[in-house]
């Protein structure tokens, strides 16, 4: 969805719009691979490259030696740097720069709290001294727990629930379901009918596995609630102003969505994430409170509603490699 003021302010964001999302086995979606351009790049893979010293993914990264540091930066859009104009701009750019250490950026847009762990999953053999993961997560789950009306039995909501609905529907009424299939599914669907899915006890569940994960292979974890404009700022640059401004005015699910989102709700978030991070002993940083004690109240901090301009990242960047030194 192409907004004036975002194109105006920010033209290189039309490379963000015209990423797709390419079919993946477990995390059913994710961004495109070898996407090439001024603005991002991917692997074959389709991760992000970390431009700092040169460009690199855990994918084609040159084997390291044993005693080389490495970092994971892993989450959804925030992570993935949407709103930065480079590769270079990124948090895991930044971090990499900061500390002199590889940072990779696992991330992926749009996606749940789930996908991120089974992501890294696919790739936690390719690291030979893995030291800390970076997750900067949290509102996505919260965001897809409201957009997601009709909720799995067992698995967690996905942003994009509605397309595989209607991709099974489709394949339901296919010729080739009614030659092979008849049997296996069926019109009316049993699948999603749990009304009482948890997204904090999945959240929790979700965060005791990166702990044990990380008791076993020997790193450290630092959770990162991504930052929320509202949750972020009081006072707005013209910039932001004008983007906010024709955003909330916008009719459209994810950001009617969006704008119900208030301080109780942020108090309550704020509080569930860091208690549950000091009962699995993994370090809190919460983000919105970082940008909010940037002492320039008027500076362009956020590119849209969830995600950050250059200043933006490079604030939090700051923050999270301070915690790391």
């Amino acid at each position: 969805m192409s907004f004036n003021a975002i194109n105006k302010y920010l033209p290189y964001m039309k490379y963000y719009d015209e990423v797709e999302n390419v079919w993946s086995p477990y995390i059913v979606l994710k961004q495109q691979p070898n996407i090439n351009n001024e603005t991002l790049n991917t692997d074959k893979f389709g991760f992000r490259y970390t431009d700092s010293n040169g460009k690199y993914t855990i994918v084609d990264d040159t084997p390291s030696y044993e005693n080389d540091e490495q970092l994971v930066i892993t989450g959804n859009s925030t992570a993935f740097g949407i709103g930065s104009s480079s590769d270079k701009k990124t948090i895991s750019s930044n971090l990499s720069n900061l500390l002199r250490r590889k940072v990779y950026n696992l991330s992926l847009r749009t996606c749940n709290s789930f996908q991120e762990l089974i992501l890294f999953l696919q790739v936690l053999d390719k690291f030979k001294n893995l030291k800390t993961v970076i997750i900067v997560s949290g509102f996505n789950d919260i965001l897809i727990d409201r957009y997601v009306t009709q909720k799995s039995i067992v698995s967690p909501p996905l942003f994009y629930q509605n397309k595989i609905d209607n991709f099974a529907i489709d394949f339901t009424n296919s010729f080739w379901h009614k030659l092979f299939l008849k049997n296996f599914l069926k019109k009316k669907s049993k699948t999603f009918e749990d009304k009482s899915f948890n997204w904090k006890k999945n959240f929790e569940k979700n965060l005791k596995i990166w702990k044990s994960l990380s008791k076993e292979f020997n790193f450290n974890i630092i959770f990162a609630l991504q930052p929320y404009y509202k949750w972020s700022k009081q006072i707005f640059s013209s910039e932001e102003k004008e983007i906010f401004h024709e955003i909330e005015n916008k009719k459209i699910k994810t950001y009617e969505v969006l704008k119900n989102f208030n301080q109780d709700d942020y108090k309550k978030i704020d509080f569930f994430f860091s208690d549950i991070c000091k009962k699995n002993n993994i370090s809190y940083l919460d983000l919105n409170k970082t940008l909010k004690s940037f002492s320039e109240d008027n500076k362009w901090l956020f590119a849209d509603a969830l995600h950050l301009t250059d200043l933006g990242y490079k604030i939090v960047s700051k923050k999270i490699s301070s915690i790391l030194k």
